[in-house]
């Protein structure tokens, strides 16, 4: 999951949720609205990363 985080940000809410997630075999990757709107490419190299990170770690046939 991406979340993209404002000025609402609700760290004990992300925490419960985020611990969800995980036991749901999910991955959240935050980022704030700041660095969407600023460094938007970093933000994509952030996620390719991942993805790249997630494929290598358990590779589809």
């Amino acid at each position: 999951m991406i979340e993209i985080d404002g000025f609402s940000h609700e760290v004990r809410s992300d925490a419960a949720r985020d611990a969800w997630m995980a036991r749901h075999g999910y991955r959240v990757l935050r980022f704030t609205n700041d660095d969407v709107l600023g460094t938007t490419e970093g933000v994509f190299v952030a996620i390719c990363k991942e993805v790249a990170r997630l494929r290598a770690e358990k590779p589809h046939p």
